[in-house]
């Protein structure tokens, strides 16, 4: 596989492309008139030039979210209702891993459910791993104490965990005893000495507590923090109306996180936070500053379907399934990504708005559908 090499490169549709970290996780842009001499380093993995690129994406997704499992151990307010269902074997995996690999994606990051029920976890893991794939991990941090210990010792770069709240509003979020549980997880992988994010899910139950849950984070040595809308997915869906922040409100928590951001000198990131230009969602800076979905990130479920989101997860959004066919098949059929990819996706106010594509990612598709596509998304603070 060449997964040796630490740098890895791939081409885009213009000529130029972009070089992989896969220790550090980052990618830098490679303008066209320097990309032969990128592709002739020894200690670089070029992957080959292909010969169809799509039209409305980059020439691959940069990461994968892979969605190992439905199964997950709390039933959170906020969440989809995840339940078990059929797994990919660990042999299938790898198989996926090396096909998204190949077509030139650089980044895995597993979720689920949660991941670490899917029942080979540290095998899958170590598959990804062997792959040339920089593994991610998209956790509650509610799991298994052994696992817990050794969740530092295998070959993740980043780790993400959901924590919504100081204890009172994460625990009244996902169930009594869950936040000493992640933080037990939280601690562990920062004492190790590992990149450690944080997502939190805004929404009524917590607005009133970043000022202390910052300073929490910042205590405990977290590499960042990133802030996100609740969406209407799962059990949230039915009373979206009374749990999400209005406009003001939203607009009232990214003023507060533009102050701690500078106090703290903290890497937070959020969306619709057009005045202080932070980074969105989770995603590096080489990202566009829009909805990824389709276009930079992909998502692979327990079955091997591929979809746009992980919020859109269902039968009707299936593009195609990787262990069916080529994943460069997959992503190079415009046609199959239509929603995501075409011209319309983007509403006329965002595609007007001098913040869309620059400090903005816009609208979300799961909550415009909720609303009935608002000329004006129900976040936007312009």
């Amino acid at each position: 596989m060449g997964y040796q090499e630490r740098f890895v490169l791939r081409q885009e549709a213009d000529g130029g492309g972009y070089l992989f970290d896969r220790i550090e996780g980052e990618a830098v842009s490679v303008p066209p008139e320097k990309f032969a001499d990128y592709q002739s380093r020894e200690d670089i993995l070029a992957l080959p030039t292909r010969e169809k690129f799509p039209q409305g994406a980059r020439a691959a997704p940069f990461f994968a979210w892979m969605q190992l499992t439905y199964d997950c151990p709390i039933s959170c307010r906020i969440c989809s209702a995840f339940k078990k269902g059929p797994e990919m074997s660990v042999d299938q995996w790898a198989q996926v891993f090396n096909n998204i690999q190949q077509a030139g994606v650089f980044e895995s990051r597993m979720t689920g459910g949660e991941p670490t029920k899917y029942h080979e976890f540290t095998e899958v893991i170590q598959a990804a791993a062997e792959s040339g794939l920089y593994v991610s991990l998209n956790s509650s941090g509610v799991m298994a104490p052994e696992l817990r210990q050794k969740l530092p010792e295998l070959p993740i770069g980043l780790y993400v965990l959901s924590i919504d709240g100081p204890q009172v509003a994460h625990d009244y979020t996902r169930g009594k005893g869950k936040f000493d549980e992640a933080w037990k997880t939280l601690k562990v992988l920062v004492d190790a000495g590992k990149k450690v994010r944080v997502n939190t899910v805004l929404y009524q139950a917590n607005k009133d507590h970043l000022e202390e849950m910052a300073m929490l984070f910042k205590e405990a040595g977290i590499s960042g923090w990133t802030l996100v809308p609740l969406r209407p997915i799962g059990r949230a869906a039915k009373n979206y109306d009374q749990m999400r922040l209005s406009r003001d409100e939203y607009g009232q928590a990214l003023t507060t996180a533009r102050r701690l951001r500078e106090e703290l000198k903290m890497d937070i990131a959020a969306s619709y936070d057009t005045m202080s230009q932070g980074r969105i969602f989770n995603t590096g800076k080489y990202f566009s500053k829009r909805c990824a979905a389709g276009i930079e990130v992909v998502n692979v479920n327990p079955e091997g379907f591929t979809s746009a989101c992980i919020l859109h997860n269902a039968p009707q959004y299936y593009t195609g399934n990787v262990l069916q066919e080529p994943f460069q098949e997959i992503w190079s059929d415009d046609s199959r990504w239509r929603e995501f990819r075409g011209e319309e996706r983007p509403s006329r106010a965002c595609k007007e708005c001098d913040h869309f594509g620059t400090d903005c990612a816009g609208s979300c598709l799961i909550i415009a559908r909720h609303t009935g596509f608002p000329e004006r998304d129900i976040y936007c603070q312009i």
